[in-house]
């Protein structure tokens, strides 16, 4: 089960100190070049930003003229968003594991590097299948188990400073398997690279002069993405879809 009070508190103190900002401008590229190739989002369709932090995917969103809501389970979270966006975007905060929102009402769910912070997702995924409507489309990113960089971080490491005792890096088989009990159909799950941080992000995560190596970590994913192999299995990323 989810510690819903860690996270709460961790994004609360997180966003109080300043947006959370993780991509750079062509790492935001790259996620929404395939969002767009594989959502293939039409205008005026209803768009649930899940987690959405402090609102800068749901601004990216509200691009594709679709109607935007935006929720997470952080209140300082959301004052930000609703300061930022709120004349454009409707922001809440709600639970994604329950929502309340009206089943079969919402054509798209965005889940921008959220499944990793749940250790079991079936309540996530059957939340996302009540409130979809029948041809309803499921898209999300997280952190890849079988990156070597990304493992080596988080798990050998186990650098606390800049995550909650929730999160669990993503295997692509778990994911396509969950979602499948949960009743999704067209399922797809497989790793991408050439998603690139901001080094806002790796400043957040170590101390000068070790920020740098955003660079080295950046290079090394545009030369993965090349080589396909290594993209699919061991690239940074899982990138899910799936329709209802």
């Amino acid at each position: 089960m989810q510690n819903k009070n860690a996270e709460k508190e961790f994004f609360d103190n997180a966003s109080s100190i300043s947006p959370w900002v993780t991509f750079n401008k062509k790492g935001q590229r790259s996620i929404f070049k395939l969002f767009k190739v594989s959502v293939k989002p039409k205008d005026n369709e209803s768009i649930i930003d899940m987690g959405c932090g402090t609102g800068e995917f749901s601004n990216e969103l509200s691009k594709y003229n679709l109607k935007v809501t935006g929720i997470d389970i952080s209140n300082k979270s959301i004052e930000i968003c609703k300061d930022k966006y709120g004349e454009k975007i409707n922001f809440e905060v709600k639970d994604i594991e329950n929502t309340s929102i009206k089943e079969n009402s919402i054509d798209i769910i965005f889940l921008g590097g959220i499944l990793h912070h749940f250790p079991d997702r079936s309540k996530v995924f059957k939340e996302a299948h009540r409130i979809l409507k029948k041809e309803g489309r499921i898209f999300a990113f997280d952190p890849n188990h079988y990156n070597f960089i990304i493992w080596i971080y988080r798990e050998l490491l186990g650098i606390k400073t800049q995550k909650t005792e929730n999160e669990v890096l993503i295997k692509a088989e778990d994911i396509h398997k969950e979602l499948k009990q949960a009743g999704f159909s067209e399922i797809k799950c497989e790793s991408t690279a050439n998603i690139t941080f901001d080094i806002r992000y790796f400043k957040k995560l170590v101390p000068f002069p070790l920020y740098y190596g955003v660079y080295l970590y950046n290079t090394i994913e545009r030369i993965v993405n090349f080589i396909k192999p290594l993209r699919e299995k061991y690239g940074s990323f899982v990138i899910t879809f799936a329709k209802k």
